[in-house]
């Protein structure tokens, strides 16, 4: 029912991407074809979410837009969804998923008929997740009703089309690269290791407040960019799933020591 992957390079976030959509299609349900894919905006927003018309090219044919799905999530809005859509223009956290998914469903449908028809026919939903207001002051968007009747609208569209929700979220970003004095020691290193999992576990429970409470509470040295795509993720799918932890990795940049750690976590209906 969802699905957390990176949005890193895949060159360094290979297993990853592997580990993710691997999980995905082994266990895809069989008229799942519209995919809700929530990314990072590494850029400003003036609106907590950004959403998109368009198709997205991948060197595997593209991934059509849901125009249906996507205006009733537009119509129930009480603010502008299209007022921060050229993020998604240089925006890469979507893309990345646009072609594995892409990739994904290539391969279901080498394997017959049945899963050639899916592909042709699926059809995904772009959105970036800011929550700037709220990742600021550390304040639950829970507390926003501009942002439940987004989550609500989201859910909408789950329950009609049984959509399947992906997040395009990386985690921790520490060392010179993102304005810490050194790289991470291997002390530190087991430190950060541990402090991710602990918000992954959050994550793996469906506790979308327990969640945003852990990483918003060091947002300002861990730098989790992922933040708002998985609580929004966490808030849209059913509560009664269960996230499973397929693997968690820290890159590091061979040259000064800066990590990205990111992870891939499939959720399962019970």
């Amino acid at each position: 029912v969802g699905l957390v992957a990176p949005h890193i390079d895949p060159w360094r976030g290979a297993r990853c991407y592997g580990e993710a959509y691997g999980a995905l299609a082994a266990s895809l349900p069989d008229d799942a074809d519209t995919f809700i894919l929530l990314g990072t905006s590494h850029a400003p927003m003036r609106e907590p979410f950004a959403l998109c018309r368009k198709a997205f090219a991948t060197p595997l044919g593209p991934m059509e837009a849901d125009f249906d799905a996507i205006d009733e999530i537009a119509t129930a809005c009480d603010f502008d969804p299209y007022a921060d859509q050229f993020n998604h223009k240089r925006e890469h956290s979507l893309e990345f998923q646009a072609v594995f998914l892409r990739h994904m469903l290539s391969q279901a449908s080498a394997n017959g008929a049945q899963n050639g028809a899916r592909a042709k026919r699926a059809r995904i939903i772009p959105i970036l997740a800011g929550l700037g207001e709220h990742q600021q002051s550390g304040k639950s968007p829970a507390t926003s009703k501009t942002i439940n009747r987004f989550v609500d609208a989201l859910r909408g569209v789950i329950d009609k089309k049984r959509a399947i929700v992906i997040a395009g979220a990386d985690l921790a970003h520490v060392g010179p690269r993102f304005g810490d004095p050194r790289p991470f020691d291997e002390k530190e290193r087991a430190k950060l290791d541990a402090t991710d999992r602990d918000s992954l576990a959050r994550a793996a429970q469906v506790d979308a407040e327990a969640f945003w409470e852990h990483v918003s509470n060091d947002l300002d040295t861990r730098r989790v960019c992922g933040l708002a795509p998985v609580y929004s993720l966490l808030r849209a799918i059913d509560a009664s799933a269960q996230g499973e932890v397929r693997h968690y990795e820290q890159t590091v940049d061979p040259e000064e020591g800066s990590i990205v750690s990111h992870a891939a976590v499939g959720f399962y209906a019970r």
